[in-house]
């Protein structure tokens, strides 16, 4: 979840939000237990997880304007 160039389709958004729930599970755990670490390290993820999401939901396509996202995979996925 923290490749730059990371590639998803909307297909995948279940895995993406359960993936997010299993993550803010861990950084409740984390905080909670005092592992500021390890809740640090879950938070980049969080936030990632969070933007693919809103990329994919956004109408418009995976950039949100309908446009073909800069860093287009292979098959024509796009990277959020």
């Amino acid at each position: 979840m923290t490749c730059p160039v990371f590639v998803t389709t909307p297909e995948l958004l279940p895995q993406h939000r359960r993936q997010l729930e299993q993550t803010q599970t861990l950084i409740t755990q984390a905080d909670h237990n005092g592992h500021q670490r390890l809740a640090e390290m879950n938070r980049t993820v969080e936030k990632n997880l969070l933007a693919i999401i809103g990329g994919l939901t956004t109408s418009g396509g995976c950039c949100g304007d309908g446009k073909s996202c800069s860093c287009a995979g292979k098959g024509g996925s796009n990277a959020c």
